[in-house]
């Protein structure tokens, strides 16, 4: 079975092309892109979160900066964990 790693690379162009189109004020809930479903989708300033089902990680598209508290992954791609404890 591929890991999560894997399966962001898979689904990634997808994510992208999403982001390209998703409405500033446009929130999508649950859905599928590519290979890895998301709890929401959704700009957050000019960044576009794909936050992830039964997860504290979120990767984000930010073609022009790189956003704090993220790790980069590549190209416009970072990825945000969350800790609730």
């Amino acid at each position: 079975m591929p890991g999560e790693d894997d399966r962001f690379a898979d689904s990634a162009p997808q994510m992208e092309a999403v982001a390209r189109t998703l409405g500033k004020d446009e929130v999508l809930k649950r859905q599928t892109i590519g290979v890895l479903t998301f709890d929401a989708v959704y700009w957050d300033g000019d960044t576009v979160v794909f936050s992830l089902s039964d997860s504290h990680r979120a990767y984000i598209w930010s073609p022009d900066r790189r956003p704090g508290d993220t790790l980069p992954l590549w190209g416009p791609w970072y990825t945000f964990w969350s800790d609730p404890h």
